[in-house]
């Protein structure tokens, strides 16, 4: 008996997703050809159910340690265009400085990290000159993690275009209009620029997707 196949395309996914999150929010996601905001996207998608991130306050002077307390952090970030780098945009997020310990009276750190290790992490930033890291490093729990970059998506023309990042970091092109379901294989990603990476075919850059191995 052959067997029922199991693939489906993009685009089905693409539209069931559209179709859920038009019913959900038909202002923030319409149907047809009004745009919507591809940060808010992400931010609706990646959404957690609850609290995946906390902070205290960490004086290296003293070593004054205070009660860990739920943060806001959460899987879609929105980048600081000051930030040097991708890599520096997560130090930056995670580690801010504060004016007074409470034991020593000196300047304290208050430092975020994740309860658990992020299966997938988004930057969101545009018209940026902001580096495109290949790694970033995220704390959890005390640790210092490591995501890759997986993909790039971008923004031109109305319209939206992503580079795929494969596990042997051959980054892959598609664009609906110009592709249709196909990725095309493009270069390893060590010979692309940063110039290159922010800009492609006509589009910037608008999200950074980044998860571990």
């Amino acid at each position: 008996m052959m067997q029922k196949d199991e693939s489906v395309s993009f685009e089905n996914v693409r539209d069931a997703v559209q179709e859920k999150l038009h019913s959900k929010n038909p202002t923030e996601f319409p149907k047809g050809q009004s745009g919507t905001s591809v940060a808010n996207l992400s931010v609706e998608i990646l959404k957690p159910l609850g609290s995946v991130a906390y902070s205290q306050l960490v004086c290296s002077n003293c070593q004054y340690t205070g009660p860990a307390v739920n943060d806001r952090l959460n899987y879609a970030i929105h980048v600081d265009s000051l930030s040097e780098s991708t890599l520096n945009c997560m130090q930056e997020i995670t580690v801010r400085v504060r004016n007074k310990c409470p034991s020593c009276n000196l300047q304290i750190q208050e430092q975020i990290q994740y309860n658990t290790l992020p299966n997938l992490l988004v930057l969101e930033y545009s018209a940026s000159d902001i580096i495109t890291s290949h790694e970033i490093l995220v704390k959890v729990n005390d640790e210092l993690k490591t995501l890759h970059l997986k993909g790039v998506v971008y923004y031109g023309g109305y319209h939206f275009a992503y580079r795929l990042i494969s596990e042997s970091g051959t980054a892959w092109y598609h664009d609906g209009i110009t592709t249709g379901g196909i990725l095309y294989e493009d270069k390893k990603i060590e010979s692309i620029s940063d110039m290159d990476m922010r800009r492609y075919n006509g589009k910037d850059q608008a999200l950074e997707i980044y998860a571990a191995k």
